[in-house]
């Protein structure tokens, strides 16, 4: 009975020291360091004074503890379309301003995840507009402008971020 409870102890014991390992990316350097500003950020680490990037036709291998991001996303714009379109901040942490210069129309306003879900859309014919991204997560969106015709007109990539 003793052997059967010291057993059940251990277990239990083992299984509580195990579910708190905690895998994250961890580095031993002599410095680092993250600073941010208005628009950027900025993490170094010292140490790591040579790495390499392998690249094959489905992956891409970077070596060292700072991964860059590097997204390609196509982006359209009709070049028979005459519109002005102005957003900013862009990396965005909660508002996302659009001003059009001179709209002529009602134009409709859709932003996407990159899978193609809609999460957005509103019509406007204002100058300005403001859409509230703050609830939504750390990612990459597609912002879509379409005409009164249904014809797409302009698509920007929106990066949301809240490190900013």
């Amino acid at each position: 009975m003793k052997k059967i409870i010291f057993t059940i102890t251990f277990g239990l014991f083992a299984m509580i020291c195990a579910n708190a390992q905690v895998l994250s990316p961890e580095v031993i350097a002599s410095s680092g360091g993250d600073f941010q500003g208005t628009g950027t950020s900025l993490s170094w680490t010292l140490g790591e004074p040579v790495t390499e990037t392998f690249e094959g036709s489905n992956a891409i291998l970077t070596q060292g503890f700072h991964q860059g991001i590097y997204t390609v996303v196509n982006v359209f714009e009709n070049p028979s379309a005459n519109l002005s379109v102005t957003l900013y901040p862009n990396p965005v942490v909660d508002i996302l301003n659009i001003d059009i210069n001179n709209p002529e129309e009602v134009l409709n306003f859709t932003l996407s995840d990159l899978n193609g879900r809609m999460l957005f859309s509103q019509k406007s014919n204002e100058s300005k507009m403001q859409i509230n991204l703050k609830d939504y997560a750390s990612s990459n969106y597609l912002l879509v402008i379409w005409n009164s015709k249904g014809d797409v007109v302009k698509t920007y990539k929106i990066l949301k971020s809240d490190n900013f």
